[in-house]
């Protein structure tokens, strides 16, 4: 199966613990267990990849919200939401499914771009297998975990 990540996180976060290396084209790529890795940018997901999987990491800025400070919120795939929970469960940490909306004012739902909601869309309608994730500030403790997370998820 061939991943795509994308990633707001600084590059070195997921670069180095996924272990992807700079390519000539300017994208990071690599192996995490039998699935090749491919950093790109939302507008560059290329569904045609066949079993493609999507990975989103974010931040979410939780002014005024109801979430805690390093709490994992996710969206996607029921299977990838089963493994993350999983994986969380053995991290210790807190996970939460939320809906994605443009306003962010419903309970147990988070604000982001309308680019972001119409891949989703996009993605489920293609019923392609996807996985979002965002942490809620501060993110810096949790570099490790989120790699570790993925690497679970992925595996």
């Amino acid at each position: 199966m061939k991943i795509q990540l994308i990633t707001e996180l600084a590059e070195d976060v997921l670069v180095q613990g996924l272990g992807l290396q700079l390519a000539e084209d300017g994208y990071y790529y690599g192996r995490v267990g039998r699935h090749e890795v491919r950093q790109v940018k939302l507008d560059e997901v290329d569904s045609s990849l066949g079993e493609t999987f999507v990975i989103v990491v974010s931040r979410h800025n939780n002014e005024g919200g109801c979430f805690r400070p390093g709490d994992f919120l996710m969206t996607g795939s029921d299977e990838f939401i089963d493994k993350a929970f999983s994986a969380l469960d053995e991290l210790e940490q807190r996970g939460l499914v939320v809906n994605l909306a443009p306003n962010g004012e419903q309970h147990q739902s988070i604000a982001v771009g309308e680019s972001l909601i119409s891949s989703v869309q996009e993605w489920k309608n293609q019923k392609l297998p996807f996985f979002c994730l965002f942490l809620v500030e501060p993110v810096a403790e949790e570099h490790a975990k989120v790699a570790g997370l993925i690497r679970r998820i992925i595996g």
